[in-house]
């Protein structure tokens, strides 16, 4: 509710995670913009890049997209975290029951899963993508045990693509997945 009446708090969200879905709306591609909020791109003279225009994790902000495409605002991608939570919910639900702990216990450290500090806060600030990761990092590991338990072409599908979504949705995530 406070995300749906309030505008995004985060810098994150207003230089990146809002503003290159707002730019391929407005210019109706996917080309990366070059300035954005009046940052100006900023040179690598070693390299020949630019810190906006090769700005490559970009899973998130294409989810963010569809969800500001039917308004043409921010009102949806504002609390576009929130189903991450119930995904969450459910992947360490999952992980937990792979790991022969009782359904109950799993299902009330799903619950806890989305009460910790650092995930819970992140309801007010809305259109991050940190949860996302999270939630995207649970799904990976969720996967590799299904994998595990059954190596099989669907389960192989399913951690492929929840792989692909974990490491296109934020550079950092490559350590993570290498972890």
């Amino acid at each position: 509710f406070i995300n749906l009446v309030n505008p995004p708090l985060s810098p994150d969200s207003l230089q990146v995670h809002l503003a290159f879905p707002a730019t391929w709306i407005v210019n109706g591609n996917l080309n990366n913009p070059i300035n954005v909020f009046g940052s100006l791109p900023i040179l690598n003279p070693k390299t020949l890049e630019t810190s906006t225009s090769s700005y490559y994790p970009i899973n998130a902000q294409l989810f963010f997209t569809w969800l500001m495409l039917p308004l043409r605002n921010a009102f949806l991608a504002d609390a576009g975290e929130a189903p991450f939570y119930i995904i969450g919910m459910v992947a360490v639900y999952s992980i937990l029951r792979k790991y022969d702990v009782n359904k109950v216990m799993a299902l009330l450290s799903g619950f806890l899963w989305v009460l910790i500090p650092s995930i819970f806060k992140q309801l007010r600030t809305g259109s991050l993508i940190d949860v996302i990761c999270a939630v995207l990092f649970l799904l990976v590991f969720d996967t590799l045990l299904s994998l595990k338990l059954d190596f099989s072409f669907k389960n192989a599908i399913l951690f492929g693509i929840s792989t692909g979504l974990f490491v296109g949705t934020k550079i950092i995530n490559l350590v993570w997945l290498a972890a």
